[in-house]
C-alpha cells in the first residue's frame, strides 16, 4: 500500500485545550468543552498500513493541545503558526487571512457514533458473541497458528496489556448468565454493535477504536473507528458511502477537526473508562471501497429564474430539488448544532445565508428556516449563554437573530446557492 498521512494540528495559544474537561460536582458531571483555538503549529504524521494508523492515534490520545484534520496544508503556510482555513477570510477590522489548507483524498476514514443505541441482545446471541471473542483471543495469543494478517501477533494491542487480556477471558470464560452488553467496559462487543450499523464492506475489516469523551458520561455507544482503505477516498465520497449510516458525517471537510487526546478528569481517577483504545482485528486490514459515483446532476437551471421563483422543475413540489434542499438544511443545521462555542456564530451566518438563498428560490419555507436556525444555534448552549444569545431583552434582538436578519438580506442583495443548485 502507499503511504497516507495524518494531518495534526496543536494549538500554539497558551493554555489551549483540545480535549474536554470534566469534573464530578455533587453527583452530577461538569464538563467543559473544547477551547476556542486559532493558531496551530502544522505537522504531518505518515501511516502506512492499520497499526500505523492505530500508533499514531495511541500517541495523539496523549497530547491534549492536538487534533487531526482530513486536509492537507498548503505549500506555503506558516508551519509553526497558522489559521485552520480553507477559505479565505477578513477579519471584521480588515484583517485578511489566506487559505492554509485544502482538500485531500485519504486513505483513512474516522466514523464517529454519539449516542448510538445499546442493541438489545438476547442471552443466546450475546453468550455467541462473548464466545467469538474467546476464540478471537486463543487465536491471537498461540503464535503458531496466528493468521499472517495479525502478525507480528504481539501488536495485537498497542500496549500489549496481556493481563488485561487474560483477565478479560477468563471473566468471559466464566460467565455463564451473560449481563447485558456494557458500552463502557465490553469493548468488543461494542464495537460489533457499531459495525453492525454500517455498510457491509466495514464488516470484515479490522480497527482502531476510541471511546470518545462522553462515554461513560452520556447514555449510549459513544465510540470513533479508524479504518484503513484500499484507496483514496475524498471527503464527498464519504458522505456519500456514510450517508445512511448513524455517524457523524460533518468529520468528512478538510479542517474539521478530529478530536482524538482523551478527556482531562479533575480527579483523573473519576475517568469511568478502563480502557480507552486499542486494535480490532478482523479478517482483512483494509476495507475494499466501492464504487461511489457522483449522484446525477440535475437538468440545467436559469439560476436568475431559480431565485426569483420564476423557474419550475419538472417533478411536483415536493420533487428532487426540495428534497434536495431539505437533506441540505438537515447537514447544515447539524453543523450549527455541532459547532464549539467560539466557532458557532459564524457557522450559523455562513449556513443561513445559505438557507435563505433556498427559501427565497421557493425551496424552503423562510419561517421554518429561521425557526430551525434559532433552534440549531441553542442546542449546544448552557443556560446562561442562551438567555444572551437566543431571546430578546426589551426588545433588542438576541445575536443569533442579528445574524440571521444580516443573513436573509445578504441572501437577497447576492445569492449563494450551495454546491448542487447550480446549473
Amino acid at each position: 500500500m502507499t503511504g497516507d498521512h495524518l494531518t495534526v494540528l496543536t494549538a500554539v495559544e497558551p493554555g489551549k485545550l483540545l480535549t474536554k474537561r470534566i469534573r464530578l460536582v455533587e453527583s452530577e458531571w461538569h464538563v467543559e468543552p473544547y477551547d476556542r483555538a486559532t493558531w496551530f503549529a502544522v505537522r504531518q504524521v505518515q501511516v502506512h498500513d492499520l497499526v500505523s494508523l492505530g500508533q499514531a492515534l495511541a500517541e495523539l490520545e496523549r497530547q491534549p493541545r492536538s487534533c487531526v484534520i482530513r486536509g492537507q496544508p498548503l505549500a506555503d503556510i506558516n508551519w509553526g503558526r497558522t489559521r485552520r482555513l480553507i477559505y479565505p477570510q477578513v477579519d471584521e477590522d480588515g484583517t485578511e487571512h489566506p487559505a492554509t489548507f485544502e482538500p485531500c483524498l485519504r486513505r483513512w476514514i474516522a466514523l464517529d457514533f454519539d449516542d448510538l443505541s445499546v442493541p438489545g441482545w438476547s442471552p443466546e446471541d450475546l453468550a455467541r458473541r462473548r464466545q467469538a471473542i474467546l476464540q478471537d483471543y486463543a487465536e491471537r495469543n498461540q503464535p503458531d497458528g496466528c493468521p499472517e494478517h495479525l502478525k507480528p501477533w504481539p501488536l495485537w494491542r498497542i500496549d500489549d496489556e496481556h493481563e488485561h487480556d487474560r483477565d478479560l477471558a477468563e471473566g468471559i470464560a466464566g460467565d455463564a448468565n451473560p449481563a447485558p452488553i456494557d458500552p463502557v467496559h465490553d469493548s468488543e462487543l461494542v464495537c460489533r454493535a457499531a459495525v453492525a450499523t454500517l455498510p457491509p464492506e466495514f464488516h470484515a475489516a479490522s480497527t482502531w477504536w476510541q471511546m470518545t469523551s462522553s462515554a461513560g458520561i452520556k447514555p449510549g455507544i459513544r465510540l470513533r473507528l479508524w479504518y484503513r482503505l484500499d484507496r483514496p477516498v475524498s471527503d464527498d465520497e464519504a458522505k456519500r458511502w456514510l450517508e445512511a449510516s448513524p455517524v457523524d458525517r460533518s468529520l468528512y471537510s478538510p479542517v474539521q477537526a478530529h478530536y482524538v487526546a482523551a478527556p482531562i478528569f479533575d480527579p483523573t481517577d473519576l475517568d469511568p473508562v478502563p480502557r480507552r483504545c486499542g486494535f480490532w482485528w478482523r479478517l482483512v486490514n483494509a476495507v475494499a471501497v466501492p464504487e461511489l459515483p457522483e449522484p446525477a446532476s440535475p437538468e440545467t437551471v436559469d439560476v436568475d429564474a431559480l431565485v426569483s421563483g420564476r423557474w419550475q422543475h419538472p417533478e411536483p413540489a415536493d420533487g428532487f430539488l426540495r428534497r434536495r434542499a431539505e437533506r441540505y438544511a438537515e447537514q447544515a443545521l447539524r453543523a450549527v448544532a455541532n459547532a464549539i462555542t467560539g466557532d458557532r456564530h459564524p457557522t450559523l451566518m455562513a449556513v443561513a445565508v445559505r438557507l435563505f438563498s433556498l427559501s427565497d428560490a421557493g425551496l424552503l419555507d423562510p419561517a421554518d428556516v429561521t425557526r430551525r436556525l434559532l433552534a440549531a444555534a441553542e442546542l449546544p448552549l448552557s443556560a446562561g449563554e442562551r438567555r444572551q444569545r437566543c431571546t430578546r431583552h426589551g426588545g433588542r434582538a438576541s445575536a443569533n437573530e442579528d445574524a440571521i436578519d444580516w443573513a436573509r438580506a445578504k441572501a437577497r442583495a447576492a445569492p449563494d446557492l450551495p454546491e448542487g443548485f447550480r446549473p
